[in-house]
């Protein structure tokens, strides 16, 4: 059994009221050369039963989370408006700077059941006047699940591939690289569950199976160790634990990660 440092004190309670997050590296002899403290927060009701279980992800997903926030947070000091069908359903969505210029355009479709069909984003790149697509999402659906997105881009050959289980959880993300129609490169992370929990993510690529992390759980049900190895060796990468707490921190770090 590997051993973790900083030694904490398992807490075996039904009452969470922090976690702290902590990762670790390895050196080659498979000893653990170092750790990180990348999460002090407290939880809340909202939290646990809205977000689910706090699991750390792969670097690119973290930029694509911050990137999505950063964006909203630049939109929402923009002046918007909204057009909608007779069913209530959004339709466009328009945001102008404080100078009255379409800065961003969004176009919804839907299907007969008013599940979306497809969402299209155009910026508005000044000083032209007429907005130009970004990309468009299409959604499908088998009955009134939704089963995969696919998200094409305007500047570049590529896209990106969703997939989802019956119970809304991503069970595989792909990102594909073209040229002249013909696949390039290739690469994703296909997400296993058991008992409705993340137990296994897949790393891969055009021609191999990458790192691949499990998870272990408390009696709980929440995370307290996410173990990442390489398949071709067995050799591990890194290690995330989560440290829970019956008391709130005062001293939040990374709050948002």
């Amino acid at each position: 059994m590997i051993k973790l440092f900083p030694r904490k004190k398992i807490i075996d309670t039904n009452v969470y009221k922090s976690v702290e997050i902590y990762e670790y590296s390895f050196k080659r002899n498979r000893i653990i050369k170092d750790s990180i403290l990348l999460v002090r927060r407290n939880l809340t009701k909202l939290l646990l039963e809205i977000n689910g279980h706090i699991i750390e992800r792969s670097n690119y997903q973290k930029e694509n989370a911050l990137l999505a926030t950063l964006l909203k947070d630049r939109i929402n000091h923009l002046k918007g408006e909204k057009k909608y069908d007779v069913q209530g359903n959004i339709i466009e969505r328009n945001t102008y700077t404080r100078n009255k210029v379409l800065y961003y355009k969004t176009l919804y479709t839907y299907d007969s059941l008013t599940q979306l069909l497809t969402l299209e984003e155009r910026f508005q790149y000044y000083p032209n006047k007429t907005p130009t697509f970004d990309q468009k999402i299409v959604y499908l659906y088998d009955g009134q699940f939704l089963v995969k997105e696919i998200v094409n881009f305007c500047d570049s050959d590529s896209k990106l591939t969703k997939l989802y289980n019956q119970k809304g959880q991503t069970i595989d993300y792909k990102s594909e690289t073209f040229k002249n129609d013909t696949l390039t490169h290739c690469w994703g992370l296909r997400s296993l569950y058991r008992d409705d929990k993340l137990y296994k993510e897949e790393h891969y690529g055009s021609d191999r199976i990458g790192i691949i992390t499990k998870y272990y759980y408390n009696h709980n049900d929440m995370p307290i160790i996410g173990f990442s190895y390489n398949p071709s060796n067995g050799k591990p990468t890194h290690l995330v634990h989560y440290y829970y707490s019956d008391k709130t921190v005062t001293d939040e770090i990374n709050p948002n990660y």
